[in-house]
């Protein structure tokens, strides 16, 4: 700790670029889902002296990304979705109330695709949870330069942007809205083809679920523009990777969002082939993964016959050849099933 306030205090503009890079280096590495660190070093002043530097300079991109990592959620254990780690939020209103808002968007609209990455990213750690962060970006116009992000040659970028539009979309209808009027979901779409990269995969689904979560217009949109097929495939998935996992585990909360009280969507989903791969994540996926699993399970049965005699035979089959922990969740997904359905 006694470490943090010299380490700020060569953030400042009186000391050599190179000294102001190795700095803000070092604070994104120290402050990186570390909310302790991030406290001390918030204390010790870095916010004002950081956004100084995304203006101009050698060190803009760094400052950008200490920044990002400043916001970062903690380690803990992922809670019950829908609910998601929160961002730092004593750093957020910090951010906020500097003016850290327009310095970022500035960086955002820039040449230098590094630049656009880690401000994409600060933008998603700053709008993460907090709707009056979400307004305040969308209102200082950080909606258009995040699509236009979405068609870049550069993974990182495509990852990023489509992170920082699903964190202003979450619980946020106006957001929502603006975004889907904007072409938003389209070019989201598109990226959940499997040629892109498993990380833009993963939070293009993330922002597709974002988009449409408790959106009938929404959802609706992005059946017709072709998302069903594409998060299918995503579910049905290849080699077992981390990032596949995570491509998996977005894809079944997507398919929970679209299905959920949307008639069409359950049957489409159904026809589409999605709920045996839906149903397997119970037995193969990480913890997320089974959560949307389970979710999008109960969601695709109910009120729907078919659907629920399609999933209690997948289910049943499990209970017989699964693993215990398979067998565990296919027993606790019948149940609901059961409770949700009781005629």
């Amino acid at each position: 700790a006694g470490a943090i306030a010299p380490l700020v205090r060569l953030v400042r503009a009186s000391v050599s670029a190179d000294a102001q890079v190795h700095a803000s280096d070092a604070i994104a590495n120290l402050s990186a889902n570390n909310p302790p660190a991030q406290n001390s070093i918030f204390a010790a002043g870095a916010i004002p002296l950081l956004l100084a530097l995304l203006e101009v300079g050698k060190a803009q991109v760094s400052a950008a990304n200490a920044l990002a990592q400043l916001l970062s959620p903690g380690m803990g254990e992922e809670p019950e979705p829908p609910n998601i780690l929160p961002a730092n939020s004593v750093v957020q209103e910090a951010m906020a109330a500097e003016g850290g808002i327009a310095p970022l968007l500035n960086l955002l609209n820039g040449m230098n695709t590094a630049g656009q990455v880690h401000a994409a990213a600060a933008l998603s750690n700053l709008a993460r949870g907090n709707e009056s962060t979400q307004n305040q970006i969308v209102k200082a116009g950080g909606i258009g330069p995040l699509l236009q992000m979405l068609p870049s040659r550069v993974t990182q970028a495509q990852a990023q942007a489509a992170s920082a539009l699903a964190q202003l979309a979450r619980f946020n209808r106006e957001n929502q809205d603006l975004i889907a009027s904007a072409g938003g979901l389209p070019l989201l779409i598109t990226l959940l083809a499997t040629g892109n990269g498993l990380d833009v995969q993963a939070m293009a689904a993330l922002a597709v679920t974002e988009l449409c979560r408790s959106n009938v217009e929404n959802q609706t949109a992005a059946a017709e523009h072709g998302s069903i097929s594409s998060l299918v495939v995503q579910l049905r998935g290849g080699a077992p990777s981390q990032g596949a996992e995570a491509v998996k585990a977005e894809a079944a909360g997507a398919i929970w969002v679209l299905s959920q009280d949307h008639v069409e969507n359950k049957v489409a989903i159904a026809g589409a082939g999605g709920i045996s791969p839906t149903v397997n994540l119970l037995a193969s996926g990480g913890i997320r993964a089974q959560a949307h699993a389970a979710n999008a399970l109960a969601s695709l049965g109910f009120e729907n016959i078919d659907n629920q005699e399609q999933i209690t035979g997948l289910l049943v089959n499990m209970l017989g050849a699964g693993t215990p922990e398979a067998k565990s969740n296919a027993a606790a997904s019948l149940w609901r099933l059961v409770q949700e359905n009781p005629s």
